[in-house]
């Protein structure tokens, strides 16, 4: 938030057995590249993290790969048009690794 209108989102989607996927990342043009993206990422995983998740999935815009790989992301499968990667989370063993 800055002046009490949104510059950023992301979505946290709880899926069963310790997973979840993240959608609707987007910062606003004018706001990008000042580190938002990777606070709210930060925000995001802690989140994650204290809801039992081990594992988090993302469908990345092909231009936004860089900057998941920066955040410890793996790539799962590049075949799509929105590559499928992965984040494996502290605390918890996923069972899918």
């Amino acid at each position: 938030m800055q002046g009490g209108n949104p510059v950023g989102t992301v979505r946290l989607d709880l899926e069963s057995e310790g997973q979840a996927v993240v959608r609707l990342v987007a910062i606003l043009p004018a706001r990008q590249r000042q580190g938002l993206g990777r606070a709210m990422m930060a925000a995001l995983e802690n989140a994650a993290i204290e809801k039992g998740i081990g594992r988090l999935r993302v469908h990345a815009a092909p231009d936004a790969v860089p900057f998941y790989e920066k955040l410890g992301w793996t790539m799962s499968d590049a075949t799509v048009d929105h590559p499928l990667m992965i984040k494996e989370l502290p605390g918890r063993l996923s069972r899918h690794s």
